[in-house]
């Protein structure tokens, strides 16, 4: 079934010693957006590095990755081991610039770093020295997770996504302008879209699933604004159907329909 939902898009930070979290953070990703989409009205696109670029001549490496996509995404799921990284013109590693570069323009930046055992062999002092270093700053910062193994980060990493996500707004971008023709347009031709609430009845919204709420009386809302709003016309049997949001839209729709943002059961 067809559904509108906006589209969130996550950069994934790593240095190329953590090709495996990367696919376990983009597993995470897709299982959530595979769990919550449809309800929740939100989609979350994993964004990787090795996908998303195309080759130019026209910038140093890091420059051409941020201007084609790494600065374009709305949350950055990172992850360190043992090393920061190819150091960049400012920066340790090319993940620290692109985390840092989130944290300064208050985007969502979720950290994390391994505690996974490394033969001796592997290490490269300098290179683990610089990253707990940074580490230090981070933990200093805000909060950052750990893991010891895959499955464990895999584990934090749904669970934390839950969180993040929940106490995450998305508000609808809606063409103003357009919206002022349409009510206009409608009111002209006497279109039955836009028609003023009866004195006797009350415009309210209805507790509908455990995630979701129905529009119940007259709503003055064309169906243009109402998509843009994120919602769904359904069903209720019966030969009854209702405009349908995700809970998460309760505010937008209420301050829409300039009622108070309650659900009634």
């Amino acid at each position: 079934m067809v559904f509108n939902a906006s589209v969130f898009r996550v950069l994934i930070a790593t240095p190329s010693d953590l090709t495996e979290e990367r696919d376990v953070i983009e597993r995470c990703i897709l299982q959530w957006t595979t769990k919550n989409a449809h309800h929740d009205g939100i989609v979350l696109l994993p964004i990787r590095w090795e996908n998303s670029y195309s080759p130019t001549m026209s910038a140093a490496p890091q420059d051409a990755l941020n201007a084609q996509f790494a600065h374009h995404c709305d949350m950055v799921i990172g992850s360190f081991w043992t090393r920061m990284g190819t150091p960049t013109r400012d920066y340790e590693g090319g993940a620290e610039e692109e985390i840092d570069w989130y944290i300064s323009n208050n985007k969502p930046t979720m950290i994390y770093f391994s505690d996974k055992l490394v033969a001796p062999s592997q290490l490269v002092h300098e290179q683990h020295e610089k990253l707990e270093a940074y580490k230090r700053k981070l933990f200093k910062k805000g909060l950052c997770g750990t893991y010891s193994t895959l499955d464990q980060l895999e584990i934090k990493l749904g669970n934390h996504l839950d969180i993040s996500m929940r106490n995450t707004k998305v508000v609808p971008k809606v063409d103003t302008q357009a919206i002022k023709r349409e009510l206009q347009q409608g009111a002209r031709s006497g279109s039955p879209v836009v028609k003023p609430p009866s004195s006797r009845s009350k415009l309210y919204l209805k507790r509908h699933t455990d995630r979701s709420f129905i529009i119940c009386g007259p709503c003055m809302l064309s169906e243009t604004e109402l998509t843009a709003l994120g919602g769904q016309y359904i069903s209720l049997g019966r030969e009854k159907w209702a405009w349908n949001f995700g809970n998460k839209r309760l505010e937008q729709v209420a301050e829409a329909l300039h009622i108070d943002a309650q659900i009634r059961t």
